[in-house]
């Protein structure tokens, strides 16, 4: 990164991110991220910010270029399924489906096994390096505990 932008190139993307609606709200969420991954920000942002700025710039390449949406196969959160990408507001539409999270079902399924996922994972909490994700959903799909 330093090969290319400059320390002051990259406090004028934050500058320029502050002022864009989408930029200011993914530079605030990068920076909430950070906290809950147990990060400095400090020692991040100049990273954050670029990141942000050139997903926001293939963004608008998109866009221009006439795609609405990208789908792709997800190996970096998850196990390769495929995960999708809405670029505008108008390519998803509401279904009017209201789903409830069943907590007994939850209960039943993780809550047993959740102080074993717990306890194998401890040693890489200490070093704020696990997924949270996996430890909260035992492993099992997430959505199995919709209705």
């Amino acid at each position: 990164m330093n090969l290319k932008y400059s320390r002051k190139d990259i406090k004028s993307i934050i500058l320029n991110l502050k002022k864009d609606t989408i930029g200011s709200v993914e530079y605030k969420a990068r920076r909430q991220r950070s906290k809950y991954v147990g990060e400095n920000f400090h020692n991040t942002k100049y990273q954050e910010a670029v990141w942000i700025d050139l997903t926001l710039k293939f963004r608008d390449w998109c866009l221009q270029n006439k795609y609405s949406s990208l789908y792709y196969e997800n190996r970096q959160e998850g196990n390769g399924e495929n995960s999708f990408v809405s670029l505008t507001d108008d390519v998803v539409s509401p279904t009017d489906n209201v789903l409830l999270f069943d907590e007994l079902l939850y209960r039943k399924i993780v809550a047993p096994i959740l102080p074993c996922m717990i306890n194998s994972n401890f040693s890489q909490l200490r070093n704020a390096e696990v997924m949270i994700d996996e430890i909260i959903w035992a492993g099992k799909d997430p959505t199995a505990f919709w209705r």
